[in-house]
């Protein structure tokens, strides 16, 4: 690639993924869940000059959620606002900012 970035890859035994760049900004994130049955949910994270924001992908509904703000765009086009840190969900934290150090890593296909 030519735009100047640095590529990572996380994979986990499952089959999920995640890639991550750094140098030029906008330094940016794209995750892969899969389970059982094949992929279940993808996502991206751009780092935003205020904050991350993140768009997510599932059976052809999207999600998007800005970090800072707590505004998020539900797939049906309505706005919600669920507050600065995730709304106090640890369960969206989870969901969106992932702990690698606790994932068993695998082979990236």
């Amino acid at each position: 690639m030519s735009d100047h970035k640095n590529y990572d890859n996380i994979c986990w035994s499952n089959g999920s993924k995640l890639v991550t760049s750094s140098g030029a900004a906008p330094k940016t994130a794209h995750g892969t869940w899969k389970g059982p049955g094949g992929v279940c949910m993808e996502g991206d994270a751009v780092s935003l000059e205020t904050a991350p924001r993140f768009t997510l992908w599932r059976a052809g509904a999207t999600l998007v959620l800005d970090e800072k703000t707590g505004q998020v765009i539900c797939p049906d086009g309505s706005t919600a606002n669920i507050g600065t840190n995730y709304g106090g969900c640890g369960y969206l934290r989870a969901l969106f900012k992932p702990d690698a150090e606790r994932c068993i890593e695998g082979t990236c296909m």
